[in-house]
């Protein structure tokens, strides 16, 4: 059984990294790779976490909470950030799910910041200043939430061995 929950860690480690090199590069993520992520999620779940009922009731509370934000900002938060708060409910429960989300916002918040600090500091100069006006705010969630992800399917694979 542990090595079956070592190879769905790996595998949530090497997805979470395609998504975020998607994510930044392309800042669009396709439908069918959300649902592959969102099955492979629920799949390791049940493996990974000793309740799927927690497993299954976070990964509706990730994609409900995260849908309700992305409506309330107006569609600023992509659908596949949704997607992949799901999936990260689905796979490590409720609780884990929550200090990914507080984590990543925490990141994105703080990257926001050094955004609108980079910002400003182009605005005053004579130069920049139509590229700093034109400048639009990009702040790659998935990745934020991949990072810490990571982190944690990393410190669950060495706990493990």
């Amino acid at each position: 059984m542990i090595v079956v929950q070592n190879i769905f860690l790996s595998l949530m480690i090497l997805s979470s990294v395609y998504f975020s090199y998607l994510d930044i590069k392309t800042q669009k993520i396709p439908r069918l790779y959300s649902y592959i992520f969102i099955g492979f999620s629920l799949l390791g779940g049940i493996f990974v976490t000793s309740s799927p009922l927690s497993t299954i009731i976070a990964g509706f509370l990730g994609f409900g909470l995260f849908f309700l934000v992305r409506k309330i900002t107006k569609n600023k938060l992509g659908l596949a950030d949704c997607f992949f708060s799901s999936g990260i409910g689905f796979f490590f429960g409720f609780r884990i799910w929550i200090a990914i989300s507080f984590l990543a916002c925490g990141t994105a918040l703080i990257k926001f910041i050094q955004f609108f600090i980079a910002k400003q500091i182009l605005k005053d100069t004579n130069r920049c200043n139509d590229y700093a006006e034109n400048l639009k705010p990009f702040i790659p969630f998935i990745p934020c939430m991949a990072l810490w992800t990571i982190i944690i399917s990393f410190h669950a694979l060495v706990l493990e061995l």
